[in-house]
């Protein structure tokens, strides 16, 4: 589901009028002073005290806190000055953390910031608490590039994703060089290909690991309606390697390193 800062609050109402807010929630997209205000939004409406419908209220103490950033029960986790990761003993802390009963309210709050940027074991520890999260404990993961994170942790989370004006530009842009790239595989031209997939050469990893996530989807799209046996034979491969890209991504594989093998796998 896509979430912008025209139609946060509709989201939130509808989430309260059925089963609340999710317990772990991932929310995509570049960072911006919109996706900071809907990421307190979202924060506010969980330790939100009003007993009304309307969550977050803006009214009550929780509200005032929440948006003052001074909630005793919203915690917000970054990289540290030193590090260009998330570490294990920062998701440690979380971890027992989020079974200490909260302060001020009946919930708390994670705001894990470049959630993306967590190496593996740090990934790994907060998997064990998103499988059983405290019932008062909410999690929210800011990740840029979701495909970054272990396929288990996005399992185990809403997908959310954050739209601006200009990410919506940017998604289009991924979306045409996707189906371009698939067009110019099942053409069978191999020079064309070689060259395409060479001018990919400077995309950066977050918008390679969208560009990825197209290509797996559009893939899996074309299959459900081709009937030639030798296009539904390209697809599956096309499909099987970007299912391995995505795999290389989630380890810190370079983009050019990646570039390489698509050239050995699809011309």
């Amino acid at each position: 589901m896509d979430i912008s800062i025209k139609n946060y609050r509709d989201f939130l109402s509808e989430r309260y009028k059925n089963s609340g807010m999710f317990h772990a929630t991932i929310l995509s997209g570049p960072q911006s002073e919109e996706k900071d205000r809907i990421i307190r939004a979202i924060a506010a409406s969980i330790v939100c005290q009003s007993t009304g419908s309307v969550r977050p209220c803006m009214n009550c103490e929780g509200c005032r806190k929440a948006f003052e950033n001074i909630h005793p029960d919203i915690t917000v986790i970054d990289l540290l000055k030193d590090k260009k990761e998330l570490t294990v003993d920062q998701m440690r802390v979380v971890r027992s953390d989020a079974f200490v009963v909260p302060n001020d309210g009946e919930n708390k709050v994670y705001i894990i910031n470049n959630a993306d940027k967590m190496n593996t074991a740090a990934q790994n520890v907060l998997l064990k608490t998103l499988e059983e999260p405290p019932r008062f404990s909410y999690f929210i993961l800011c990740a840029e590039n979701p495909s970054l994170l272990l396929p288990t942790v996005r399992s185990r989370c809403a997908l959310i994703r954050f739209i601006s004006g200009q990410s919506a530009a940017a998604e289009e842009d991924v979306e045409n060089t996707a189906d371009r790239l698939i067009d110019t595989y099942l053409s069978g031209d191999r020079f064309s290909m070689v060259s395409f997939i060479n001018s990919l050469e400077k995309t950066d990893r977050i918008t390679f690991g969208n560009l990825s996530s197209a290509v797996s989807k559009k893939t899996v799209s074309r299959l459900k309606t081709a009937e030639d046996p030798n296009i539904r034979k390209k697809l599956l491969k096309m499909f099987q390697t970007f299912d391995t890209v995505s795999s290389y991504l989630s380890l810190n594989v370079g983009v050019v390193h990646i570039l390489g093998l698509l050239c050995a796998e699809l011309t």
